[in-house]
């Protein structure tokens, strides 16, 4: 019920694109909170990427730029533990995706886990007799026959140079472990799955902090190539339509 409830809120937020209007009615939230009080580097920074994202043609877009431009800076920020904690939990992340045995011990948990969640399902309830017929066990072992495909398909796509695409088979595969096999298993074994769901989130983390600096690494890739294709001197550049003739 809980991950029926969580895919029922994420369909709801994002069945459409967020509307210009919301954006800057985000970006004057922020600002007002600067005017009462100051914006430090990193909530500015976050205002100006998501007013960046706001068409000139938006009523509010010139005056909302310039109450952020006379903000005044303030480094010091409301405690925030659950945000903090976030942060530090992303950089650790960030450090350990880039280990060279990453990619392999992530192969190896994915495949013993694959291996290993039908034979506890089966090994714990093996008292019934049934387990031909038990339902959590066939949900455990049906998550774990899909996981184990997306995990063999990234494999093959990681060996044949294809890292973005491996890391997006590898996350299918934790997000089959986390939200089909680890359904199951909470249905028949309740303690036997919370260490395999702790394992699927570490894993989920993992996977998600090398995707992004695969995407900002091929951000930088295009930005580069882009720049040598320009001429010497370069084209001018265009004119921020906010700026006063």
């Amino acid at each position: 019920m809980f991950v029926l409830i969580v895919l029922g809120s994420r369909f709801v937020t994002t069945r459409r694109p967020i509307d210009p209007r919301e954006q800057l009615a985000n970006v004057v939230d922020h600002a007002v909170e600067g005017v009462a009080g100051g914006l430090s580097r990193r909530r500015l920074a976050q205002a100006s990427e998501q007013l960046r994202q706001v068409g000139p043609e938006v009523v509010g877009r010139r005056e909302t730029r310039a109450l952020l431009a006379v903000v005044e800076p303030d480094e010091v920020e409301l405690a925030a533990p659950v945000d903090a904690a976030w942060r530090a939990a992303k950089r650790g992340f960030d450090r350990l995706a880039t280990h060279p045995y990453a990619p392999a011990v992530a192969v190896v948990v994915l495949a013993l886990q694959a291996l290993g969640a039908p034979a506890i399902a089966a090994g714990i309830r093996f008292d019934r007799g049934q387990l031909l017929t038990d339902f959590p066990v066939l949900g455990v072992a049906a998550g774990s026959v899909l996981s184990a495909t997306f995990t063999v398909r990234g494999w093959l796509r990681l060996r044949a140079g294809d890292r973005a695409r491996a890391v997006r088979l590898f996350e299918l595969a934790v997000l089959v472990s986390l939200l089909v096999t680890q359904v199951f298993q909470f249905a028949g074994t309740q303690f036997a799955a919370v260490g395999g769901m702790l394992l699927d989130l570490v894993l989920l983390g993992l996977l998600g902090a090398e995707r992004d600096r695969l995407r900002r690494e091929a951000e930088r890739t295009a930005a580069t190539a882009a720049m040598k294709r320009l001429p010497p001197d370069g084209p001018p550049f265009p004119k921020d339509p906010d700026d006063s003739a």
